[in-house]
């Protein structure tokens, strides 16, 4: 515990570094970093990666990761010259990206079935798009109007659910959640979490308001908080179902006492396009 907590201030603190003083560009760049250091580990978990027979796969893995980030980044450079709007072209060809994404994969399955599997074509495909596409939407509400006070919410609400959750089901947790899933988890763990999400973003909301003059509508900004609060504990129950089934406790080790970059921010790669989609139409500041 000690050393998750010491290591949690020094994560906190680089990323109030990051996104303090960051531009656009920089946060997509760490962006990009951090989804093909996810994607390494999760392939790694899946057993996809470190295997020679299934290499076409993770180089086709790989290639697509980087094509996914370039299309994100050049949709968000659509998006920046128009206001409020998600549905037009801002996400550039990244539909046609992924298809053939789809395609090639499958291509390469049936030229090496006796290698790569459906099941591990899947995973890759699916993995893949889950990490990368939701984590650079980090970058897409960075560069929404007031992109700079928005991109903290998918952190603070993914990072406080997962606070107040825990020492909730501490202290009164007596009725398990989903104990086939995550043994530990209570339903008044959970409830604590949303409890907790609604008082970080009401600070949020606050903070705007008192320091940068911003008008806030706390209405909303309890529906954004629960909604996201309840795709965070689903986010983290999602990657406790994927490592069970493989059989690992944490999908690296890079992060002592918070497991891999995987697992410190299953819950912000889930709630991130939510978040994203929401904020075009509800603003809370």
């Amino acid at each position: 515990m000690i050393q998750r907590i010491i290591f949690g201030a020094i994560y906190a603190i680089l990323a109030i570094c990051l996104f303090l003083f960051a531009s656009p560009t920089v946060t997509a760049i760490v962006m990009a970093v951090v989804s093909i250091a996810a994607l390494t580990e999760f392939l790694k978990a899946t057993s996809v990666l470190n295997n020679k027979s299934k290499l076409p796969l993770t180089i086709i893995s790989y290639v697509f990761c980087i094509a996914m980030i370039v299309e994100i980044i050049e949709g968000g450079s659509l998006y920046q010259m128009k206001s409020f709007t998600v549905f037009a072209n801002d996400y550039g060809y990244l539909i046609p990206v992924i298809m053939l994404y789809i395609i090639i994969s499958f291509v390469a399955m049936v030229l090496n079935h006796k290698n790569i599997s459906f099941s591990e074509v899947s995973a890759s495909v699916v993995g893949n798009i889950y990490i990368t596409v939701s984590l650079m939407h980090l970058y897409l509400i960075r560069i929404l109007p007031d992109g700079k006070f928005y991109i903290w919410l998918p952190f603070l609400i993914a990072w406080l659910t997962d606070t107040f959750a825990y020492f909730t089901g501490f202290f009164i947790g007596k009725h398990k959640l989903i104990p086939s899933v995550s043994p530990k988890k209570t339903i008044e763990g959970s409830i604590g979490g949303i409890v907790g999400a609604i008082i970080i973003v009401a600070l949020f909301q606050y903070v705007c308001f008192e320091f940068f003059g911003f008008e806030p509508n706390y209405i909303k900004g309890v529906i954004v908080a629960v909604v996201c609060s309840i795709a965070s504990q689903f986010g983290d129950l999602a990657a406790s179902c994927i490592k069970r089934e493989h059989g690992v406790k944490d999908f690296g080790s890079i992060m002592p006492g918070h497991g891999g970059v995987l697992d410190r921010f299953d819950s912000v790669i889930y709630i991130s396009p939510i978040v994203f989609l929401a904020l075009n139409f509800i603003k809370i500041i």
